[in-house]
């Protein structure tokens, strides 16, 4: 659970706290304790380089977190969405894949499917990704 938001530069220049970036059976996630997460639905046997690289998402240390854990693809940014003892529409829990990874440039800011607001401005506090643009300070 996260006690300060996330917040990542995208390059329209905006920097968007708790974003979520999600496709057909994957999601990424950003979290104030662990590295930037992509998550996979394993019932769709999908490549997690191809997953990260279709979404334009630069990256490098990807890392296997965890290989079975069940994860809720309805509230795909927040892991405590609901006890796996839940049911409901609401939730759709799916065994998944999880791999951590660095983030190594800004997001497209189209592939941002969720967030919880954006600004140029940056916050007062909180886990901040920015990357500098070539001739910036």
């Amino acid at each position: 659970m996260s006690l300060v938001g996330t917040y990542v530069r995208a390059t329209d220049g905006n920097l968007y706290e708790d974003p979520v970036l999600r496709g057909d059976g994957w999601f990424v996630c950003f979290d104030d304790d662990d590295p930037p997460e992509l998550v996979l639905d394993r019932a769709k046997g999908l490549n997690p380089h191809a997953v990260l690289e279709g979404a334009n998402i630069g990256y490098k240390k990807l890392r296997l977190a965890a290989d079975y854990a069940w994860r809720d693809f309805a509230h795909e940014g927040d892991k405590f969405a609901g006890s796996l003892a839940a049911t409901g529409p609401q939730y759709d829990f799916r065994l998944a894949m999880a791999y951590f990874f660095e983030l190594t440039r800004a997001l497209d800011p189209k592939h941002i499917t969720a967030h919880d607001g954006c600004s140029k401005e940056l916050p007062f506090q909180g886990v901040i990704y920015d990357f500098k643009q070539k001739g910036e300070r």
